[in-house]
């Protein structure tokens, strides 16, 4: 049987409520808002290289297990729940802080990080 808890599902069952396992979003757009509210503008984040396409080793617990959780079950353990910041109270905001997030030093460093790719003004300045 599922539980609906403020927009977070848990099952009852194997993997569910049993085991601590939490669905801490309740589809992928509230995933994307939290990875790049947090994972996307950590030093933590997994990096990119633009030349061969691949992508590095995950360098944090959170991160690996979220993005893993995307592709599969969608559930992540409490412990990494509980790291992460996700509750019941703070669940209908979108992006909360994680509990382990460390900024990077340059905002910009994130588009280059990502996707290697320099990110481009919207407007370009008006020359005379």
């Amino acid at each position: 049987m599922d539980v609906q808890l403020a927009g977070a599902v848990r099952q009852e069952g194997a993997g569910g409520m049993d085991d601590g396992r939490v669905r801490p979003f309740s589809n992928g757009f509230e995933y994307e808002v939290w990875q790049e509210a947090n994972c996307e503008r950590c030093v933590k984040a997994q990096t990119y290289d633009a030349d061969t396409g691949i992508y590095g080793p995950f360098t944090c617990d959170i991160e690996e297990a979220v993005a893993l959780a995307c592709i599969g079950s969608g559930e992540i353990t409490a412990e990494i729940a509980a790291r992460m910041g996700w509750s019941v109270v703070n669940i209908a905001v979108l992006g909360w802080p994680c509990g382990e997030f460390v900024p990077l030093d340059e905002p910009t460093d994130v588009m280059l990080r990502r996707t290697g790719a320099v990110e481009l003004p919207l407007f370009e300045e008006a020359t005379a």
